[in-house]
C-alpha cells in the first residue's frame, strides 16, 4: 500500500481491502485487471472467493461451540482474514469478535493461520477460501480436515492496480499485455490456479468499500 501510494512502484497486486485503503490515500489509484479463479473444492470458479471460518474436524462443529475459544486472523488489512469477518461475522453474531471469542490473534498470513489451526495452536481461523484450496491441492490437507462453520458473502478477487502517476500510454500497453495475450501468460496463470485475467474497475469493489465504511459493533 505504501509503495503504490508513494510512487515507489507503478503497478501492484493488492487484496481488495488493501486496494480500498490505498485508494483512500490516493484516489488516482486505478484497478484494471483481476484473475479468474479455477474451480476448487472450497471456492467456485469465477471472479469471487469467500472468507471461511474453519475448525479442525475433531473440534467444535457449531458456531455456538466456538464461543469463548481462540481464533486466528491473518492481517488487519486482509479482506477475508480480518476486514470481512470483523464486519459480517460480528453483525451475524451480534458481538464483536473480541467478545464472541476469548482471544483474537493475528498470525501474519492466511498460510500461518492455517498452520496454527493444523497444529492446534488456535481453535479456529478466518481464512481465504482460495488459500484453503491451495493447501488441498498441495496435499497438505484433505477435504475432511476442517469444518467450515461460516462463509462470507462473495468477495471480488484481488485487483491489479495502476499507481496514480503512471502515464496513460503505459497503462494501455500494460493492459494489452495482460489482457490480450492469455496464452503467453499460461505458466503464470497455472501457478496461480487461475484460468484467465479479466478487466476490473472500481465498481467491482464498491460493495467492499461500503462494508468498510460501516460503523463497527459497539463492544
Amino acid at each position: 500500500i505504501d509503495a503504490i501510494v508513494s510512487g515507489g512502484v507503478d503497478i501492484a497486486w493488492l487484496g481488495p481491502a488493501s486496494y480500498i485503503l490505498a485508494r483512500q490515500r490516493d484516489p488516482r489509484i486505478e484497478p484494471f485487471a483481476s484473475l479468474t479463479i479455477s474451480p476448487g473444492y472450497f471456492t467456485p470458479a469465477g471472479h469471487h472467493y469467500q472468507s471461511l471460518l474453519l475448525t479442525r474436524r475433531q473440534d467444535a462443529s457449531s458456531l455456538e461451540g466456538l464461543r469463548g475459544t481462540q481464533v486466528a486472523l491473518s492481517d488487519p488489512a486482509s479482506t477475508s482474514g480480518s476486514v470481512v469477518p470483523n464486519a459480517e461475522f460480528s453483525a451475524q453474531a451480534g458481538l464483536p469478535l473480541t467478545r464472541f471469542f476469548s482471544s483474537v490473534v493475528y498470525s501474519g498470513s492466511h498460510d500461518k493461520s492455517l498452520d496454527a489451526l493444523l497444529d492446534g495452536r488456535v481453535d479456529a481461523a478466518f481464512v481465504a477460501s482460495v488459500r484453503v484450496d491451495a493447501y488441498l491441492n498441495s496435499g497438505r490437507i484433505t477435504r475432511d480436515t476442517f469444518n467450515v462453520l461460516w462463509r462470507s458473502t462473495p468477495i471480488y478477487y484481488d485487483p491489479y492496480v495502476f499507481g496514480g502517476s503512471l502515464c496513460p500510454l503505459l497503462k494501455e500497453r500494460i493492459r494489452a499485455a495482460m489482457l490480450n495475450d492469455q496464452q503467453g501468460l499460461a505458466a503464470f496463470l497455472k501457478a496461480q490456479d487461475a484460468s484467465g485475467i479479466v478487466p476490473a474497475s472500481h465498481a467491482e469493489y464498491e460493495p467492499l468499500l461500503q462494508l468498510m465504511r460501516q460503523k463497527p459493533i459497539t463492544p
